[in-house]
């Protein structure tokens, strides 16, 4: 009986206080060769790095309100870190940062690869297409150094940037267990942008769409 109780006190935890499920991985196939956008908006430059831009970096980070709490001791933090200095990219609109992204040199458990992390565009100056704009050249500069697989961590509420990074040309990893199922749901959401194939946990192109009923692993 004390068995079964304590079975069923462990199951009602687990319902209670779920594991916290991973971010979503979306990789970039190396074949499809580099993503391409529309020019950008008249009177907008992209541009890497300069020395001097880290208020303004940590500015435009804090302001995303979604990325956690930025200061210029934590872009230092990056800077010393596994950022790629000269694959650091912003937009500048009016002589203001408004987009940034970089690329990671990373290390995940099955080897070396490169990340395009902390992805922000301003809320005053987003639905412009800034986000596509800094993630593509993100995107170019990994393919040009040595080669790594390229990848980005997303969850699962970003609708529009998922929108955005499927339509570059990212593909969905589906080797945690959720993630078949988290797709799917995500489905009707992202429309058209989710008739794409997905990638096995090795990177390689599955044959079924993150919006498939079955059989993806």
């Amino acid at each position: 009986m004390s068995t079964w109780w304590a079975r069923g006190r462990r199951a009602w935890h687990r319902w209670r206080h779920p594991a916290p499920q991973p971010q979503l991985v979306l990789w970039y196939p190396r074949a499809a060769g580099p993503p391409t956008v529309g020019p950008l908006p008249a009177g907008m430059e992209l541009r890497s790095f300069a020395a001097g831009d880290e208020p303004a970096w940590a500015g435009l980070l804090q302001a995303n309100g979604e990325l956690g709490v930025w200061d210029v001791a934590r872009v230092e933090r990056e800077l010393a870190g596994d950022l790629i200095r000269v694959a650091q990219y912003f937009v500048v609109a009016e002589g203001n940062l408004v987009a940034t992204t970089g690329v990671y040199a990373r290390l995940r458990l099955d080897g070396p690869a490169y990340e395009i992390g902390w992805v922000a565009v301003a809320p005053a100056w987003r639905g412009r297409g800034l986000g596509a704009q800094v993630v593509a050249a993100a995107v170019r500069a990994a393919l040009a150094l040595p080669p790594r697989p390229v990848y980005l961590l997303t969850d699962d509420h970003r609708v529009p940037a998922l929108k955005v990074y499927l339509r570059l040309g990212f593909r969905p990893d589906m080797s945690h267990p959720s993630y078949r199922g988290r797709w799917r749901r995500l489905a009707r959401a992202l429309g058209e942008a989710a008739r794409v194939p997905s990638l096995d946990r090795d990177g390689a192109l599955a044959e079924n769409t993150p919006a498939d009923s079955g059989r993806n692993r």
